[in-house]
């Protein structure tokens, strides 16, 4: 199963050609890495010289690009660029049985899409991430743990309650009040208030009277969950021996014409002189 699907880029070649050779992803804008080698690469090469391969590291957004021989007969030939990028899939993240590891990429390509998620699914999400940032954690929502959805444990040994809405609108002090109570009833003395939204005016001076009681609470509004969902994203395909690697069987547009050359002739130049041109 995976968020990246196909399309005949035939019908849209604008598309594909402003999209190869872009350095950054074109949908969680994080730096697309160049993949040079390996047995994704090599099988690639079994069906066209290869020039490039790029991947996000974040989401899996991929772009290729080589160049082939198209025979056109009596000795004509001309060199083709082709490549491929990768297609977002029509992928429900309301499903309550979809794997987390693919709803965490949806959401890095598609943020907004993080209103679809099932509640305790998003929680599960949270919980997932934190777990991925060096944090022991347990999603506890659906056992009604009184306003806890989340228990973490840091490497001191620390014990942090975690509550986490999934809300479209801003989150009021009275809500964070009953994370503040929800600490106190379990012995708690951090806590972290996950929201999709964003916090009232008044969330950050109820959290500094909360410190001067002891308790110390985290803000995390919807930004800065989507930054720590990126940080916490498995690397993409960078053991480059992944025979999952989507760009193995994509298939492959060609979008323009290097030049045209006669037998004899050396067609490796038409695309070093494409390479020059393009990176000058």
């Amino acid at each position: 199963m995976s968020i990246w699907t196909y399309k005949d880029w035939r019908a849209a070649p604008e598309i594909l050609k402003a999209s190869i050779g872009l350095e950054t992803c074109a949908f969680c804008s994080e730096v697309l890495e160049a993949i040079t080698s390996g047995t994704a690469v090599e099988a690639i090469r079994l069906r066209m010289q290869t020039d490039e391969v790029r991947v996000c590291p974040c989401c899996g957004w991929w772009w290729l690009c080589g160049h082939r021989q198209v025979d056109e007969g009596n000795g004509r030939k001309h060199l083709a660029l082709v490549g491929s990028i990768g297609s977002l899939a029509n992928f429900d993240v309301s499903d309550q049985s979809a794997p987390l590891d693919e709803i965490r990429k949806y959401l890095c390509a598609r943020y907004g899409s993080r209103f679809d998620v099932d509640p305790a699914k998003y929680e599960d999400v949270v919980a997932s991430v934190f777990a991925d940032l060096a944090f022991q954690a347990e999603a506890v929502g659906r056992s009604g743990d009184g306003g806890i959805d989340v228990v973490l444990t840091n490497s001191a040994g620390e014990r942090i309650g975690v509550q986490v809405r999934r809300w479209r609108n801003t989150i009021q002090v009275e809500q964070l009040r009953g994370l503040v109570g929800a600490l106190v009833l379990h012995g708690l003395t951090k806590g972290v208030f996950v929201t999709t939204s964003r916090f009232t005016a008044g969330a950050r001076p109820l959290s500094g009277e909360a410190a001067l009681r002891g308790l110390r609470l985290e803000l995390v509004d919807a930004p800065r969950f989507y930054e720590a969902l990126k940080l916490a994203q498995p690397d993409q395909y960078r053991t480059l021996e992944d025979k999952d690697a989507p760009w193995l069987t994509a298939p492959l547009v060609g979008y323009q014409s290097l030049g045209v050359f006669h037998d004899g002739e050396d067609p490796e130049s038409l695309a070093r002189r494409w390479l020059t041109r393009r990176s000058s």
